[in-house]
């Protein structure tokens, strides 16, 4: 029965345009172990493994032949498979390797210009090894390289550099001079096209006679790291900018054959190389993002100031690195759960105060999304950081009567007295801010319409009755409150 549901799988999907040449292999050894006499299955390490066989039971096509069947978990037998970070190349590492596949032997062959070619091409284009094996010599137009009906099935043409051309054009004369059956580019010593173990293993060799790499900590180099580099590098040279980068993203997606932009993104992540300097992005966040482009008051820019403090003593505290030392890639979504957890059971912040600060990290991390593209992906899952529920409080007022015993309460024979009652009513009758009645000039209560600079940056203008100005009018004739120099010439200021 199990046989039955994996060929039943295999033509659904493969009636789909898939491949799926591991995954039959993969689901005919399991179908065949579960028909085994007192054999059962067991969960293997490898998730790929222990993932195919649980297709199977998703609702196509076995789940609704027969309910019965169940769906396992996804996440039940391995968990996330996490990418290796790439190792990149630098210039004299690429230098060094392409000279030392210039001397390889036997002399006098097309072996070394076949692999001093063939790794040119994977560091300069960022093509995959298989691509560059299947190359004949059709493929290699004036506009670029064809390259057909590769990974996902999809074809495409990549532009290359006149350099590049030349240096092809110089290693096909060569092979033109071998009169072969074959068509491929690049070839074997046995006039054969070469393998993708062969060239392994000739590219760990030359690894090995450069001593690449020279720091024992750094990963050993694939020769997929020739791709990672040259995408990495292409990532270096993107433009400042949200049009640009957006354009930028989806031109090296296409060029480098990725059906998705979010493998293209991947490298933005995974590359430290691509990061900034965190003390740089939060002068300019400071410096030019709040105040300049925002428009944020003064104590907007101290709040979230304070925020960051807090924030990088406590990842200095989890990471076990001074402040200094942080770099922008480690602000990640579970540092900042970890930090917001930190305020609520070390400091004891409210829920309201946990937002705020959680409010002040997610502006920076808009602010790092087109101005620092590796952050794309930890801004991201930074923004998806849900803000905490709170309880509503209830607005409190005073009543007519409560207001005016309030308003009776300061001593108009006193100088200090005429303010309070000046200030008190001017904030009842125009429903004024305390921090806005503090920023008031003595021109803006010179005429029934005020001006005032409220919260946000913004300015308004409250009409007042008659009462709050012959109030201020008194308080300026008894010197309670003195208009500047400059308002001396106003109308009405000497009354």
């Amino acid at each position: 029965m199990l046989i039955q549901a994996v060929e039943t799988y295999l033509a659904i999907r493969r009636a789909a345009d898939f491949k799926l040449d591991a995954v039959e292999r993969y689901l005919r050894s399991f179908a065949q172990l579960c028909h085994r006499p007192g054999r059962h299955p067991r969960g293997d390490p490898h998730r790929d493994r222990v993932g195919r066989p649980r297709r199977l039971g998703t609702p196509t096509p076995s789940h609704a032949d027969d309910p019965r069947h169940e769906v396992p978990p996804a996440r039940l037998f391995a968990g996330h498979r996490r990418r290796r970070t790439p190792y990149l190349f630098r210039e004299e590492d690429l230098q060094a390797l392409l000279a030392q596949a210039a001397r390889l032997g036997p002399p006098d062959s097309l072996r070394p210009h076949t692999y001093r070619t063939l790794l040119g091409l994977l560091a300069v284009t960022g093509l995959r090894i298989s691509e560059a094996l299947a190359l004949r010599f059709k493929d290699i137009t004036p506009d670029g390289l064809v390259i057909r009906e590769t990974k996902f099935r999809k074809s495409r043409l990549v532009p290359v550099h006149a350099t590049t051309t030349a240096a092809l054009q110089a290693y096909v004369t060569k092979r033109g001079a071998l009169v072969l059956d074959d068509d491929h580019l690049f070839v074997s010593g046995r006039q054969r096209p070469l393998s993708y173990f062969t060239v392994v293993d000739t590219f760990h060799q030359l690894l090995a006679a450069v001593s690449i790499p020279t720091d024992p900590d750094r990963p050993r180099p694939r020769l997929m790291d020739l791709r990672h580099t040259f995408a990495s590098r292409a990532l270096e040279t993107c433009p400042d900018g949200r049009e640009h980068i957006g354009r930028h993203m989806l031109a090296l997606t296409t060029y480098m054959g990725h059906a998705r932009v979010k493998s293209t993104y991947w490298y933005l992540s995974s590359t430290p190389q691509l990061l900034g300097d965190i003390a740089q992005a939060c002068e300019a966040f400071f410096h030019e993002r709040l105040p300049l482009q925002r428009g944020a008051s003064d104590h907007t820019c101290d709040s979230y100031a304070y925020a960051f403090q807090l924030l990088f003593q406590c990842a200095s505290e989890r990471l076990q690195i001074t402040p200094s030392a942080l770099v922008l890639e480690q602000l990640d979504a579970p540092l900042i759960m970890e930090f917001l957890h930190y305020l609520e059971t070390v400091r004891h912040n409210s829920p309201r105060t946990r937002n705020a600060r959680l409010v002040a990290i997610k502006s920076f991390m808009r602010f790092l999304e087109y101005r620092v593209p590796a952050l794309l992906e930890h801004s991201r899952r930074i923004l998806a950081i849900p803000a905490k529920k709170t309880d509503s409080r209830l607005v409190h007022y005073l009543t007519i009567e409560e207001m005016q015993s309030l308003l009776n309460v300061p001593d108009l024979h006193r100088r200090d007295g005429i303010r309070d009652r000046a200030m008190l009513h001017l904030c009842f009758a125009a429903g004024l801010r305390v921090s806005e009645l503090g920023s008031r000039p003595w021109s803006s209560i010179r005429s029934p319409a005020c001006a005032s600079s409220a919260k946000a940056a913004k300015n308004v203008r409250y009409r007042s009755g008659r009462t709050p100005l012959s109030i201020c009018a008194t308080g300026s004739r008894c010197g309670a409150i003195r208009p500047p120099a400059s308002c001396s010439s106003m109308p009405g200021a000497s009354r």
